[in-house]
């Protein structure tokens, strides 16, 4: 029986299920026509069925002819694969174009350079031309691979062509599938055009009345002022990244958040140093950014930018930042907070950090939000390491106790986990008086997660303290749970038997 009439008759069924199945089917198909009969009947009459198929099926076409090339006669053929994959990439479903798109980039990067411009140019070329905005959204996304592929003059001029009517087209969808794929272009587009072609472009872009344009503004802002002289990133750029900062769109503020710091590092420490502090102060407080999304997603960014500062710098403006932040009445601005302040504390260096960082980080620890609380304990051994375990220790030591018995058990746990951080830094006698009785208390604790980083706890405080500190601390609890009401606690002394004997010398592991 013939393939093709086997396939045709399950590709048009009713049933969804059958035709998706024939589809997979299409490799085997391929294997048994072999090279040139999947060339001169197979391809011909998925052409032909992709005018009409259904959006799931079409999506599934897309994807097995991504992996054509070996059933066709490898890449001096693979040519013969495009045909359906430009039909399907001017699809009106959005995720039958991406996935033609998709499929159509491995194809191009095998094609033969002469392949290449004689049959994908082309491709491209219709795509930018068609009469409707899926294939110029498709072709906004292919233009940068051709152009980086080719080498001819003549069709690098029609490209670029194609992409700037791109930029001013009709459609806000086209507009922002250019925008979209901006920065991807610039990077392939050789210097000249950059400043005379792709600027105005972008400037175009920038001052875009629709708001899904201009959320795109901010990564082209950071893509394109790396290939431009700073003369031009400090005037042209540099104004229109401020534009999106006083952006009425919390939205467009919020992208500006998100790539701030790749801002500042492609206009140099000049520009950072004597404009950026201010620029990223207007979306970092309360007093000047209402928005507490947006105020999250500065915060987020305040480690790395802090660490682009000049060091005569970085303290007075993070510490001032920290402590107005660590102050804001949205949980989300403190959760951000305290997930990256004890990476700007080794920046602050160990005195600043004691007298003005650790006030802050102690109420940090007191905060009525968990992941806040979570955050500061899961990440102390950064301030250990910068200002010691004994000035930790003493500024700590009651909030931490306090955390040792949060109701949230994941503060708990992280609690446990740091203890033998401390252990290592601080004397037997300190450790006694702050911190034992709290280890020894999570080896009955409610939660098992908890009782079991206890058990590791006690074994490295074991190893650390010794054997006699074991026998006095820790056997005695065991002891106690062997004789537990509940058996989920009766199997804690099991458990850590099996780790101290590790550690313990033979007179305890007896």
């Amino acid at each position: 029986m013939d393939p093709i009439s086997v396939l045709s008759g399950d590709i048009n069924s009713r049933d969804i299920v059958v035709r998706l199945n024939a589809v997979k089917r299409l490799s085997t198909i391929a294997v048994v026509l072999g090279p040139e009969g999947t060339r001169t009947k197979l391809i011909p009459f998925l052409i032909e069925f992709v005018n009409n198929s259904d959006d799931e099926v079409s999506q599934a076409i897309a994807t097995e002819l991504g992996s054509f090339i070996p059933f066709v006669g490898g890449p001096n053929f693979a040519h013969c694969i495009l045909p359906p994959l430009e039909t399907l990439a001017q699809a009106e479903e959005t995720v039958v174009r991406d996935q033609a798109v998709e499929s159509l980039v491995p194809i191009a990067e095998q094609l033969p350079a002469a392949e290449f411009d004689k049959y994908f140019i082309p491709l491209v070329a219709k795509l930018i031309d068609g009469d409707w905005f899926t294939s110029k959204i498709s072709a906004a996304s292919l233009i940068p691979l051709a152009y980086s592929k080719t080498n001819d003059v003549s069709a690098r001029e029609t490209l670029r062509k194609g992409f700037l009517n791109l930029c001013e087209d009709d459609s806000p969808l086209v507009r922002r599938a250019a925008s979209s794929h901006f920065g991807r272009f610039v990077d392939v587009v050789e210097k000249e055009y950059v400043e005379s072609l792709l600027l105005p472009a972008f400037l175009k872009l920038a001052n875009d009345d629709q708001e899904s344009v201009q959320l795109l503004v901010v990564p082209n802002c950071v893509a394109i002022t790396a290939h431009l002289p700073a003369a031009f990133a400090s005037k042209e750029i540099l104004a229109k990244f401020k534009g999106c900062i006083a952006s009425n769109s919390w939205r467009v503020r919020c992208v500006v958040a998100d790539h701030f710091v790749d801002m500042c590092q492609v206009l140099g420490e000049a520009i950072v140093a004597t404009e950026m502090t201010g620029l990223l102060s207007k979306i970092l407080f309360k007093e000047t950014e209402p928005e507490a999304e947006v105020r999250a997603a500065a915060t987020r960014q305040l480690k790395n930018f802090v660490a682009l500062l000049p060091a005569t710098a970085v303290v007075d403006f993070a510490v001032p930042a920290v402590k107005t932040i660590g102050s804001d009445v949205s949980p989300h601005v403190r959760s951000a907070l305290s997930s990256i302040v004890m990476g700007i504390v080794p920046l602050c260096g160990q005195v600043e950090t004691n007298s003005k960082l650790l006030p802050i980080l102690v109420n940090f620890l007191k905060d009525e939000i968990p992941e806040v609380r979570l955050n500061i304990i899961s990440n102390i051994q950064e301030l250990i390491e910068v200002i010691g375990a004994q000035e930790v220790s003493k500024a700590m030591a009651k909030p931490i106790i306090e955390l040792g018995v949060d109701p949230q058990w994941r503060v708990r746990l992280a609690t446990a986990e740091r203890m033998p951080n401390f252990a290592e830094h601080l004397g037997v006698e300190q450790f006694d008086e702050h911190f034992t009785s709290m280890c020894i208390t999570w080896l009955g604790d409610s939660v098992f997660s908890v009782r079991e980083a206890a058990i590791e706890c006690t074994k490295k405080l074991s190893k650390i303290f010794g054997n006699d500190w074991a026998n006095k601390f820790v056997v005695p609890k065991l002891v106690e749970l062997s004789t537990h009401t509940n058996s989920r606690h009766r199997l804690t002394p099991l458990f850590a038997c099996k780790e101290l004997c590790q550690v313990v010398g033979p007179a305890i592991s007896s």
